[in-house]
């Protein structure tokens, strides 16, 4: 996927696209978080054979400064991918298939792309639907992550509160 900065106006401000993941051809394009001097962006794509989770920041520019950082290492699929800045390091979630059906995973990553941790589960299937499509944003002391759960018939849409550590919250 590329890239493309834009003006107030919604023109380009730079003559070409920046293609963000430098060695796939089958990538998503995933959410941008500003930080203030720097963009974080996360995406799914199948470099390993099998979808993972990427990361990696450009400059105020667009331009990457950092090689992509692998977030996810599982066999299945590392899919639909939310990104949110809590004002001193990155958190991204999304939906993995390693252990069968869907559950939602979690990654803390520094303002320089290091990886802070291991993944965190989030959800566990123990209803039997898949955990699936999460939107994650930062409160000041906490992570919200919304999602949902279901089959054909049956939808419900989640929301839990974690600690900035991706632990559940309990005030």
């Amino acid at each position: 996927f590329y890239l493309s900065m834009l003006d107030a106006l919604g023109q380009k401000t730079t003559p070409g696209d920046t293609l963000i993941p430098l060695n796939s051809g089958d990538s998503s394009g995933g959410p941008v978080v500003w930080t203030g001097d720097r963009f974080g962006v996360a995406w799914q794509d199948r470099r390993t054979s099998d979808y993972e989770v990427y990361f990696t920041f450009l400059d105020e520019n667009g331009v990457k400064k950092h090689f992509d950082t692998q977030l996810s290492f599982a066999p299945g699929f590392s899919v639909n991918v939310s990104l949110a800045w809590n004002g001193t390091e990155f958190i991204v979630v999304w939906q993995d298939d390693r252990n069968g059906i869907f559950n939602l995973f979690g990654q803390r990553v520094s303002i320089d792309s290091e990886v802070i941790g291991s993944n965190v589960a989030l959800t566990n299937s123990t209803g039997g639907f898949g955990n699936e499509s999460p939107s994650v944003a930062s409160g000041l002391t906490t992570v919200g992550v919304a999602w949902a759960i279901g089959n054909a018939f049956t939808h419900v849409i989640q929301f839990q509160t974690f600690s900035p550590q991706l632990n559940a919250y309990s005030p």
